[in-house]
């Protein structure tokens, strides 16, 4: 081999491995986020979720995500911390629960003021969807919260609309609408608390960027759906 190439192949080399470690930090940071913590102050809202929280694919997510957009709306009144997980699922049975993760356990000891749920898109999988297994799941998890010593006020959040072309069939689309919103309502009025429908002001395919995922402007939409539940 020339001596004139081999800089270049090692040059070459060097940034296929940069890239390729600076790809596996933003997944990381996207599948295993810094886990928030309460600053002191202001009572905690606690957003549970997968990836429509968290805010996959909005840009400045941190600042654009619902949970950041609903902060800016209540002001300084509580603070908001986002416990969304991408890809998790509700049931434990799933291919990536949520409640095997940090976050959900950082959850629980933030001492939240409300708590607002928004599990249940990716429990929609074919290989992850069980009608009555999920409807028991949610019951526990609203209950776990509920019974917290701090006493949260616990709201659901209907999960919005799916228009994602690709993949239809690996996930049950028109059960969403047909069998877990229903669900959601049984368990709100069998737990006795809120529920908050952010599926009908979100059936607009714009607000979303894959069909999927929420634009900047979908969280807005979300967040002034939900605002109103929660000021004084």
């Amino acid at each position: 081999m020339p001596h004139s190439i081999l800089p270049i192949l090692l040059t070459a080399l060097a940034c296929v491995v940069a890239a390729a470690a600076g790809i596996g930090l933003f997944a990381a940071s996207v599948m295993y986020p810094a886990v928030p913590r309460p600053r002191g102050g202001a009572p905690v809202i606690a957003c549970v979720g997968d990836s429509i929280t968290y805010g996959w694919g909005i840009k400045k997510r941190r600042k654009n995500s619902y949970p950041a957009q609903l902060q800016r709306l209540l002001g300084n009144t509580f603070q908001l911390l986002n416990y969304g997980l991408s890809n998790r699922t509700l049931q434990d049975e799933g291919d990536m629960p949520y409640r095997r993760n940090k976050l959900y356990s950082a959850s629980l000891t933030a001492s939240p003021a409300v708590v607002l749920i928004m599990l249940g898109t990716n429990d929609l999988k074919r290989r992850n969807w069980d009608a009555e297994r999920f409807e028991k799941a949610l019951s526990e998890l609203v209950r776990i919260y509920k019974e917290l010593p701090c006493a949260p006020k616990v709201f659901l959040l209907n999960p919005p609309p799916i228009y994602q072309k690709k993949n239809t069939e690996k996930t049950y689309r028109g059960v969403l609408t047909e069998v877990l919103l229903p669900i959601f309502e049984r368990v709100a009025e069998k737990e006795q608390i809120g529920i908050i429908d952010t599926y009908s002001p979100m059936q607009k395919p714009e607000l979303y960027w894959d069909g999927l995922h929420p634009t900047a402007e979908g969280a807005r939409v979300m967040a002034e759906v939900i605002a109103p539940y929660i000021q004084p």
